[in-house]
């Protein structure tokens, strides 16, 4: 059985990143020297990625304003993932704005 929901809401966290050029997960400390585990960094992968693909009707990512996770909000940007609210501009008082993204995928038009 595959796993199917109507919608995935995934917080994205510090134990996938992008650095450079590459996936990193050296931040996650779940499963990073577990003896039944053999490919941590696969695992934390497919997790993602199964999150990502089985929303039917789309999802949406929060990617909290953090340093680290930067080059993950430019990255789902430049994959067409658009950002929901923009929150105060910047040069308002108050905290960073919190990001988040909602994938468009153009499949998923043709279905309906």
């Amino acid at each position: 059985m595959r796993l199917e929901l109507d919608g995935v809401l995934l917080a994205w966290g510090t134990d996938l990143v992008w650095e450079g050029e590459a996936w990193c997960n050296a931040r996650a400390k779940r499963h990073a020297c577990s003896a039944h585990v053999r490919d941590p960094f696969q695992l934390r992968v497919n997790a993602y990625r199964a999150l990502l693909t089985r929303g039917r009707d789309g999802a949406v990512i929060f990617v909290p304003p953090v340093a680290e996770l930067d080059a993950i909000a430019a990255q789902l940007q430049g994959h067409r993932v658009r950002v929901l609210g923009q929150g105060p501009s910047p040069a308002a008082a108050g905290p960073t704005p919190v990001r988040q993204f909602h994938p468009v995928h153009p499949d998923r038009a043709r279905l309906r």
